[in-house]
């Protein structure tokens, strides 16, 4: 599987389309269910204990509040949107049929001090025109899809978050649809907004343990050294109260054996991510956390590189031929 093809499939569809593109792969050579939230689960019994590969398949986006007759459309927020960043953004809503739309903007030449302010999403007007008509109060919305490729075998993308995860997950199932070790993989709804399809994904399945797979910050100007890692320099392993030390320190010790370049990603307290979440699933999960730096997180260019992507397929297919912590 060619890691660009498919980080390009998975970013330029929604939610819906990226879980179908992963059902079509993985039922090829694991037992693939749905939950009743949406989540998709993918099972492969063997030896050894049951350890889970996650990943979150929802992005930001918005939900329409308000249609106008004459063209122009409100929304609310579905996650944490950069208000900084949209004015005069493409985005595509997803109503009786898909239609595209402009966030509007107020010219330079007219901008008062108040209008120059970062704007909530609330105060978003987004004109869709004639198109209007397709639009009803309740439907979703997303920045419009995006894909390319950039230097230094990097690319961009809109839905990166958490895309790159995605392929990450998907590369693992591949690498390990030969072995004979007990695996899992999740592809989680509503991490986003609550993480409830993290949660009740790891409660069907009640892996030994699990290892969420995130984005995180890449190194940019204005981005805090010690919060970040470069592009291209390899996964990001968290450290965290909440996640597993065992684990954290397992991944460390493979990266180091297979000469994988990584980072300490310390947090001092919960990771604002899935990892979160499916640590109290039951009597508890033992849960890992490996990130791939993102620069632009949030926004409709964010930027990754398929080198990062990689590493961290290899660095937690390794993890899962190892063993996992049962052999640490």
């Amino acid at each position: 599987m060619k890691i660009r093809n498919l980080i390009e499939k998975l970013t330029l569809v929604n939610t819906q389309g990226a879980l179908e593109i992963a059902s079509e792969f993985l039922t090829e050579f694991m037992n693939v269910k749905t939950t009743p939230l949406g989540s998709l689960v993918a099972k492969r019994d063997g030896v050894g204990e049951n350890i889970m590969i996650e990943a979150h398949v929802d992005q930001i986006g918005f939900v329409v509040t308000k249609t106008d007759e004459s063209g122009f459309i409100k929304v609310d927020s579905y996650g944490g949107i950069d208000t900084r960043v949209m004015p005069a953004s493409e985005i595509t809503v997803f109503g009786e049929k898909q239609v595209q739309g402009i966030v509007t903007s107020t010219p330079p030449h007219l901008q008062s001090d108040d209008s120059a302010k970062v704007p909530k999403v609330s105060e978003l007007t987004i004109d869709v025109g004639d198109n209007v008509r397709y639009i009803s109060v309740g439907d979703f919305a997303v920045m419009s899809p995006r894909f390319s490729e950039l230097k230094n075998n990097t690319v961009t993308a809109t839905s990166l978050d958490n895309r790159a995860g995605v392929a990450v997950v998907l590369l693992c199932a591949e690498a390990l649809k030969e072995t004979d070790k007990a695996f899992s993989v999740s592809l989680a709804t509503f991490e986003e907004v609550n993480g409830n399809g993290a949660l009740t994904a790891a409660f069907s399945e009640n892996p030994a343990s699990a290892i969420a797979v995130d984005v995180s910050f890449a190194k940019a100007p204005s981005v805090p050294d010690e919060k970040s890692s470069k592009l291209g320099s390899g996964p990001m392993i968290g450290i965290s109260p909440v996640l597993d030390y065992e684990i954290s320190q397992k991944l460390c010790k493979i990266a180091e054996d297979l000469r994988i370049n990584f980072s300490k990603e310390v947090m001092g307290s919960s990771t604002g991510t899935d990892a979160d979440h499916i640590s109290t699933v039951l009597s508890g999960i033992r849960t890992g956390l490996v990130s791939i730096p993102l620069r632009n997180m949030h926004t409709g260019v964010e930027v990754a590189s398929l080198d990062d992507i990689k590493a961290c397929a290899d660095l937690i297919t390794e993890f899962v031929l190892s063993g996992g912590i049962a052999n640490a």
